[in-house]
């Protein structure tokens, strides 16, 4: 009996040796070829400009090229829903950025992202600020709040989509701030710029990228910013923040990556590793700020932390102004 004991121990010990030298051959050979990299995004918007930067970096830090693939549609649910199906072997990774908590909010997927990805690393924030057109009387984000108590509902504001991170920011501006504003969505940030200069709404909640050139031409006027700290952009050097002027409201946009749950320790490590040498790299800085993408990196454990935040804050946000009823209609 005890040689049968011994023997089924050894063999379990054996296979235990195996599997560990496995994977850590695994991980010493990964990457042995190209990483997929999935955009749920249409090429052109700032998610596909700040990867297809860091592609140019990947075979020098990661010592393989990525190929990137676009698979954009219903608010980026098309290219989640793919990457959650892929194996966690390291090779398929993909974007993680803002719309990923918000999507699973909405009941609009079959997945809820933050229990099927895991966190590589957060690479850039992108400021949300609320403007004016440039001969709007409203001067400050005071004037803007006084004037909506007196005339509640009076003031529309435009964003880039029903449910879109620009719509949550504006609604919980006005939540903390105890105003009523009519919220108008379009199919972007483009088409919701292009409603305010032709005064279909009286103010937009949107990212700095998209407004950078009309503040630089003074054809805008920024009233704040949702983010909790300063923007750097010395374009944007005077915006105040709505934490400054009493009001709790801490949202932006962010970007980085992520990967389906369970991928080996040590391929994780590698991928952790190569893409802070990345998203530090004076090169891929210089053209993030090109595109008005501010470089924040984070690394894995304190991405995930972003996401449980940015997860309370949007679920409060949307239930209170009625937003997932809104999309729900």
């Amino acid at each position: 009996m005890k040689r049968i004991i011994y023997n089924v121990l050894f063999v379990a010990i054996l296979a235990m040796l195996l599997t560990a030298c496995s994977q850590d051959s695994e991980g010493a050979d990964f990457p042995s070829k190209p990483i997929r990299f999935l955009i749920p995004f249409d090429p052109g918007g700032s998610s596909d400009l700040m990867v297809r930067s860091m592609e140019t970096l990947s075979d020098k830090y990661l010592g393989e090229n990525m190929i990137i693939e676009n698979k954009g549609g219903a608010g980026g649910t098309i290219g989640w829903n793919e990457l959650a199906t892929k194996e966690a072997d390291g090779y398929t990774i993909g974007s993680a950025n803002t719309s990923m908590i918000l999507q699973p909010l909405y009941g609009e997927t079959k997945y809820d992202y933050m229990e099927e990805f895991e966190a590589i690393a957060l690479a850039a924030t992108i400021p949300i600020v609320i403007v004016v057109q440039s001969d709007s009387p409203f001067e400050t984000i005071e004037d803007l709040i006084d004037y909506t108590k007196s005339n509640p509902s009076d003031i529309k504001f435009g964003h880039a989509g029903l449910g879109s991170v620009t719509h949550v920011a504006g609604e919980k501006f006005a939540l903390e701030a105890g105003i009523e504003m009519e919220q108008v969505p379009f199919s972007g940030g483009g088409p919701a710029l292009t409603a305010l200069l032709g005064g279909h709404v009286d103010l937009l909640v949107a990212n700095t990228g998209e407004v950078k050139s009309l503040v630089e031409s003074d054809e805008v006027r920024v009233l704040a910013t949702t983010q909790e700290d300063a923007i750097e952009d010395e374009v944007f050097a005077d915006v105040p923040t709505l934490i400054e002027k009493g009001f709790d409201v801490n949202l932006q946009v962010w970007q980085g990556i992520g990967a389906p749950k369970g991928i080996p320790s040590d391929i994780k490590e590698v991928l952790e590793k190569g893409f802070e040498e990345i998203i530090n790299d004076p090169e891929f800085i210089e053209e993030a700020e090109k595109i008005g993408i501010d470089v924040n990196y984070m690394d894995a454990d304190e991405f995930e932390e972003l996401w449980e935040y940015q997860r309370g804050v949007f679920s409060e946000v949307v239930e209170e102004a009625g937003i997932i009823d809104l999309i729900k209609q």
